[in-house]
């Protein structure tokens, strides 16, 4: 380790850096996920004919070895040749989502397509077609004819254009509004152009990420968003954040072999891959497709549909009256019932109220837009109003998606602020560091970073998966003294120190109550002089805390009528946790228990009502 050569470091396997979810960080009675487990595409809901369109359908890819899928695919570590690429593009067909484009005219027409448009419309058509016929309201056959009652009156056009304006403005707004909406986040998808880096002819090339294959060979690297579903070839582990995906606040580690979504982004690690999975028959693209699938009315549709439905069977029954009235009973002339008639029509329904309701939400549209918001539909501005659950995710929305440090335990002599210097000076802060050393060097810098300056790393060992710690070897720049630090799973740290029997009880019992928690523990040991003893001198709990307006705007929801729910993808009691802290309630539940029909005799309608979030989505 140092210039004397000294063994690396030994510990027991406990990992909590190489995988955050490791089973001595949580609850015994919660079900750990696994990086490394089995195809997120084998999720019941994805396993749909329409989504079996890639050579790997029946296959669970990350259970293969690497040799079988490269065959399975028709594939070398060399890549494809573009004329063989070219051919699968005909076959599978580009590494995107297929987009539907609107016809421009139909969209403007649907604006009016609804049960109220459609009684102005009749009224319109009887203003211009029907409106035909002798002026005198009266002609009785009994009497003599009336003068003019054989003259024929030309067409109602105040009442046709009036009808008309109100419907072409009526669609005009609502056209407008989501046009602008749609051309905001047309704009935004014109700037990312994402490209990759592709294995063609033998040669690495640079190619749009759409242009994938399956049987394509791939390299990624940090920072790079996965553009397909891959296979990892060859290499070191991979660190993967897929929060996006399955809402894990923490990267997952991904050994070669395994599988990588689209969307997740690489957080550490370079190696190459082959694409087994593109466009639709991605993780992503079956869930974007199952979301895009549904069919369901807005609640504005559904009121202005009611509403709608009522004046058209009220109106109904009173034109039906008065033909027989009119025409029957007294002898009106054509022309005067038909006037009649559009008396009836157009004061029977509330022929401004579409209007008013455009031009209404369009400020709500236009307010939304000065808060950085995106509105693709109009009448989602009602619906939003409207709301009473708000059901929210939790990494990245209500919390920073970035781990932080909470206050460290301390054995006796040792204060918080020199646990989180220790782990520090154990960290990475060179190169490449992972999300933990950063975190923790980024405290310990806002503590005292001349503190931490003050020492010199003459060697580091980082953390690998068979001592499941870190290492360095300090000197202080102005003393000379040498000092060891270490940081790791906190059962490796344990067994690293001098009285681990004596310590082992005490300590993993605060192991436990982070766990219950949902925080993540490091244990930190130093050793003064190279013949010294370790020293086991506390606990660092990490979490992902909640971003600083967030119980507030919680708070205001509450205050409005809004019961705030919380989904994540991280364990029940990281959620807990987070709720805790956000002063949200505590009634959580593993998301597997809505597959159930009743818990306890209780309906799992009432359980999903009354809870206050859901884990392990």
């Amino acid at each position: 380790m140092d210039d004397e050569k000294e063994p690396a470091p030994e510990g027991k396997p406990a990992d909590v850096e190489e995988d955050a979810k490791d089973a001595s960080h949580a609850p015994k009675n919660v079900r750990m996920a696994d990086a490394q487990g089995q195809s997120l595409h084998n999720m019941p809901d994805l396993l749909k004919e329409e989504f079996q369109n890639s050579p790997d359908e029946e296959t669970d890819i990350g259970s293969i070895s690497i040799e079988n899928a490269l065959s399975m695919f028709n594939t070398t570590r060399a890549g494809l040749s573009s004329e063989e690429a070219d051919k699968r593009i005909t076959t599978y067909g580009k590494n995107e989502l297929p987009e539907v484009k609107e016809n421009k005219c139909l969209k403007f027409l649907s604006f009016m397509w609804n049960p109220l448009s459609w009684v102005m419309e009749i009224a319109a058509v009887i203003a211009l077609v029907f409106s035909n016929g002798p002026e005198p309201f009266l002609c009785n056959v009994n009497n003599p004819p009336i003068e003019n009652c054989e003259s024929n009156a030309a067409p109602d056009y105040p009442d046709f254009i009036g009808i008309i304006v109100l419907l072409l403005l009526n669609a005009g707004i609502g056209y407008y509004e989501e046009s602008q909406a749609g051309d905001a986040v047309a704009a935004l998808m014109a700037q990312l152009s994402p490209e990759c880096k592709a294995k063609r002819d033998g040669v690495w090339k640079t190619i749009p990420s759409n242009m994938l294959v399956p049987g394509d060979i791939v390299t990624i690297k940090l920072g790079d968003i996965i553009p397909a579903d891959l296979k990892l070839l060859e290499g070191e582990s991979l660190k993967v954040d897929q929060s996006g995906l399955t809402g894990e606040s923490l990267p997952v580690t991904k050994a070669a072999g395994a599988e990588v979504y689209s969307g997740s982004v690489v957080k550490r690690g370079e190696i190459d891959c082959m694409v087994h999975a593109t466009g639709v028959n991605t993780f992503f693209g079956k869930a974007a497709s199952l979301v895009a699938s549904t069919e369901e009315h807005g609640h504005l549709q559904q009121i202005l549909t009611r509403i709608g439905a009522f004046c058209m069977g009220y109106i109904g029954i009173w034109v039906v009256i008065l033909l027989f009235v009119v025409y029957i009973e007294y002898n009106w002339y054509y022309r005067a019932g038909i006037n009649i008639l559009l008396v009836v029509i157009i004061g029977g329904i509330p022929i401004a109220m579409p209007v008013v309701l455009s031009v209404t939400m369009a400020s709500g549209v236009s307010e939304l837009a000065k808060k950085q918001a995106i509105v693709t539909r109009i009448t989602a501005v009602e619906e939003l109003a409207g709301m009473d659950i708000l059901c929210s995710d939790k990494t990245g929305t209500l919390t920073l998606n970035q781990l932080t440090v909470d206050v460290p335990t301390t054995t006796e002599g040792i204060t918080a602020e020199e646990v989180i210097l220790m782990g520090a000076l154990s960290a990475r802060r060179e190169g490449d560091p992972d999300a933990i050393d950063s975190c923790i060097t980024k405290a310990a810098e806002e503590q005292n970073k001349e503190e931490l300056d003050a020492y010199e790393v003459k060697s580091f060992f980082p953390f690998n998966p068979t001592d499941k710690r870190t290492e360095a070897k300090l000197v202080h720049k102005s003393s000379g003294d040498v000092l060891f630090a270490s940081k790791g799973a906190p059962q490796v740290m344990i067994d690293l120190a001098h009285n681990a029997d004596e310590i082992r009880e005490a300590q993993e019992k605060l192991i436990n109550d982070f766990a219950l928690r949902g925080l993540r523990a490091i244990g930190v040991c130093k050793k003064v002089g190279k013949n010294g003893l370790w020293e086991f001198i506390g606990l660092i709990p990490l979490l992902d805390p909640p971003r600083h307006d967030t119980k507030d705007t919680i708070e205001r929801a509450v205050d409005l009528g809004v019961s705030v729910k919380m989904i994540t993808g991280d364990q029940v009691a990281i959620g807990k946790e987070t709720a805790r802290r956000l002063g949200m309630g505590m009634n959580f539940h593993a998301a597997k228990i809505i597959r159930s029909q009743f818990v306890e005799g209780v309906p799992i309608a009432d359980i999903i009502e009354q809870a206050d979030g859901f884990g392990e989505v």
